[in-house]
């Protein structure tokens, strides 16, 4: 499904307090603080092969940006496109080849799929370490809860 600007709601005044890992944000905002999930991607957890690797470039763009950084809300959704000077953190993290595509969610616009597909073609990122060191994070956590 094609993302359309009427799908999404900015966040007019928003600080970005701490970026927790490669997809999840705490944002100072009217009324509360509260946490911003990056809609459309799963990040590896911190303690995962490129989980460090994620957290740090969108914190570094972020950093860089912070007076440039804008939040919108997908619609229907708990989840953020997080942009800054105007590019897509959320599929730029897809296109370093950092996280997996979020698989809960079936309206992933068709530009991130074929991103996701050429990054893996490519091996780029995660996707150049052997098989058996991908875990997908929903996987890796569901494991460390046992």
């Amino acid at each position: 499904m094609l993302i359309k600007q009427q799908d999404l709601t900015t966040v007019p005044e928003f600080n970005v307090i701490e970026v927790i890992d490669g997809d999840t944000l705490l944002i100072s905002a009217k009324p509360k603080d509260r946490i911003v999930e990056l809609a459309y991607i799963d990040a590896p957890e911190l303690d995962q092969p490129f989980g460090l690797d994620a957290k740090n470039w969108l914190l570094e763009q972020i950093e860089d940006n912070d007076s440039k950084v804008e939040l919108r809300f997908v619609q229907k959704s708990d989840k953020a496109l997080v942009l800054a000077k105007s590019v897509n953190l959320n599929r730029s993290l897809v296109v370093l080849g950092y996280v997996w595509l979020d698989v809960d969610k079936k309206t992933t616009d068709v530009k991130y799929a074929q991103d996701f597909k050429r990054v893996q073609k490519a091996k780029k990122g995660l996707w150049s370490l052997p098989d058996y060191k991908r875990i997908p994070p929903w996987i890796w956590r569901e494991d460390s809860l046992q």
